[in-house]
């Protein structure tokens, strides 16, 4: 049975699954969803097609139910406006149709800012969808293993509309210790800078003011993306837009968009130094959406004297897939569980010199058929015709579970079973 795993971040939602390289399309052809939606014709339109009339019909699109999660109308104005946990709801629901597969178990990871009641929405949300998800895990600590830094790590997040500093220690468990929030520091505000920046260099370059009109000023926001990934450290990339029959190009530079986003960067590396100077971790840690902000590494180094790394798109996902169900505790719970540590990953050298702490076993060989171990039971019992061990589907001569990393056998009174060629006694 395969993993799924998504990666909750209104600035782009992603997906992984094991088994299978890079990140699953998930929204069109594209890897990632942003929090937008429109209300359209008594339809709700979610994901990259509401963020693409943002500009066209600024009133009607709204981007701050994922970071609220709440039950207030998205537009208080609008009496037949859904509230915000029902774009949510709408939202991955056409996520979880667009990538799912029939029996396939799901594990999500979370902005670790959410409260308990915004944690008890989410629950709702995918009790309502029926969706086979009962874990959440705060991002931080599911992304904490994209990183080789040991010890403790100050990792930074952008979502839409906030910046997201969360403080992680590493030893034999990886746990987050706290998050700081940057109000008015997120993606959104960066993009508003951009934006206008790049307006400019057009006003300057061609005299065409691609913000005078709606549709050049959302052409513009659509190529931000495509900006953004072709840029490198003194880099630059053509953007060009189209304006009736004519069309305008100019070179948007590395250093531009920088400088244009220098204030907010300012206002994040303030927070940044402070809590660093509280936690003093070994390393800092750019998740994707703040590590492709253009500046922001270089102006870290200046200002804070400690090493920093930047995480692959989907860092949060993809350390999922790695992660679970062997680093985790066995949910207290029946219901949807929440996760904020984890067992740090095995890894040669975690145990006497010379040693190397071997990863858990995964399957179980029952003759010549594995069987995937996990924490649900696994009942073993002998095979009235053959006398070889099958697995049936209540109590047998065993049970196999795990539990964290360890493989649980308990053989009942009077059975016996052969591991690894060995009798073991009930």
């Amino acid at each position: 049975m395969s993993l799924l795993a998504i990666e909750l971040n209104d600035a782009g939602v992603r997906a992984a699954r094991s088994g299978e390289d890079g990140l699953l399309a998930l929204d069109g052809q594209c890897t990632s969803s942003p929090g937008f939606a429109r209300m359209h014709n008594e339809t709700l339109v979610t994901g990259a097609a509401a963020a693409r009339q943002a500009c066209l019909a600024p009133r009607a699109v709204h981007n701050r139910f994922w970071d609220l999660l709440d039950t207030e109308p998205m537009d208080p104005a609008d009496r037949r406006s859904p509230n915000r946990a029902e774009a949510a709801c709408v939202h991955l629901q056409r996520l979880f149709e667009a990538v799912r597969r029939p029996g396939e178990e799901c594990v999500m990871a979370v902005p670790p800012f959410y409260a308990p009641e915004q944690l008890g929405i989410l629950a709702g949300i995918i009790r309502e969808l029926k969706l086979p998800l009962k874990t959440l895990v705060a991002a931080p600590v599911a992304a904490a293993g994209g990183s080789a830094v040991a010890g403790t790590v100050l990792l930074v997040d952008l979502t839409l509309h906030r910046g997201v500093l969360s403080v992680i220690e590493s030893g034999q468990r990886v746990r987050l210790v706290r998050t700081r929030v940057c109000a008015d520091v997120g993606v959104e505000a960066f993009r508003r800078q951009w934006v206008k920046a790049i307006g400019g260099e057009f006003v300057r370059r061609t005299r065409f003011d691609p913000l005078h009109d709606a549709v050049t000023e959302q052409q513009l926001h659509d190529g931000l993306a495509e900006v953004l990934d072709a840029l490198g450290p003194d880099g630059s990339h053509s953007l060009q837009l189209a304006a009736g029959s004519l069309v305008h190009r100019v070179a948007v530079t590395e250093q531009l968009l920088a400088q244009s986003g220098h204030s907010l960067m300012f206002s994040l590396c303030s927070d940044v130094t402070a809590v660093a100077a509280a936690c003093r971790p070994a390393a800092i840690v750019l998740a994707y959406e703040a590590a492709r902000v253009p500046g922001l590494e270089r102006l870290l180094q200046q200002q804070v004297a400690i090493p920093v790394h930047c995480l692959e798109a989907g860092a949060a996902a993809v350390g999922l897939l790695r992660a679970w169900p062997d680093e985790f505790d066995e949910p207290e719970t029946e219901g949807i569980a929440y996760y904020t540590s984890r067992y740090a990953a095995a890894a040669p050298g975690d145990g006497p010199p010379g040693s190397a702490v071997p990863p858990r076993p995964t399957h179980v060989l029952l003759g010549s058929r594995a069987h995937r171990l996990s924490q649900a039971p696994l009942f073993i019992a002998h095979d009235g015709e053959t006398g070889r061990l099958a697995v049936v589907e209540g109590p047998g001569a065993a049970c196999l579970h795990t539990n964290g990393r360890e493989v649980v056998l308990e053989i009942q009174a009077g059975h016996e079973v052969r591991v690894d060629g060995a009798d073991v006694e009930g």
